[in-house]
């Protein structure tokens, strides 16, 4: 799939700010790429990548989808110039990504409801899916909450490394689903104004829930 004198596209998982950086593939081994030193986005200026570092890697095909893995750092090495070597976790850890703007997973996590317009009690609640542009959560239908209504979410993330991510981020309800005779409704809302930061750590959840969906033959 990844092929000598391709382009990668590599994010590190930065802590304040998502910057991106690109690189070209030198040599290619089962377990392991080395590339080029990686060249900032915005600055062109080359960047060094401290052993561990871990990083998000994007590429075009030739099908001209994009796809994505996570990798990191393992070590330099002196081809015809001096490269660094990348994890790579082979084929069958590679996801293509769907063409809409953000990837939705369905998943249940924690989250908290509260008002920045309006007059509803805040409430605590589980998700139904997530995505880096937007929730959606279920509802008991006695709350009121309106659509285009702007609120409040705090959401917990899990992670595969048994770090949590814990956010707070502002959005708008784009729809509220009341059922007719259930007692259960949903609400679907769109993040605002979402920083780097917290988009890069939902991506690295949603990504680590693909490849968990994808383990079990539901993806």
């Amino acid at each position: 799939m990844i092929k000598e004198g391709m382009l990668l596209r590599l994010e590190p998982f930065a802590e304040e700010k998502a910057e991106k950086f690109n690189c070209k593939v030198v040599e290619r081994e089962a377990d392991r790429l080395f590339v080029s030193y990686p060249i900032h986005e915005e600055t062109g200026k080359t960047t060094f990548m401290l052993d561990g570092t871990q990083v998000s890697i994007s590429f075009i095909g030739k099908d001209n989808v994009i796809y994505f893995f996570q990798s990191e750092v393992i070590g330099r090495a002196k081809k015809t110039f001096p490269v660094i070597a990348l994890r790579y976790p082979g084929d069958h850890r590679v996801l293509r990504i769907q063409r809409r703007q953000y990837v939705r997973v369905p998943v249940s996590v924690s989250a908290a409801i509260h008002p920045i317009e309006g007059e509803f009690s805040p409430f605590v609640t589980r998700t139904e899916d997530i995505s880096a542009g937007g929730v959606a959560v279920f509802i008991n239908q006695n709350i009121e909450v309106k659509q285009n209504q702007f609120v409040k979410v705090w959401l917990t993330l899990p992670m595969q490394s048994n770090e949590f991510f814990y956010l707070e981020l502002q959005a708008r309800v784009v729809r509220a689903i009341s059922p007719e005779g259930e007692k259960i409704g949903k609400l679907s809302l769109q993040f605002l104004d979402i920083g780097d930061r917290e988009k890069e750590q939902i991506t690295r959840f949603v990504f680590e829930q693909q490849l968990e969906l994808k383990r079990k033959g539901l993806l």
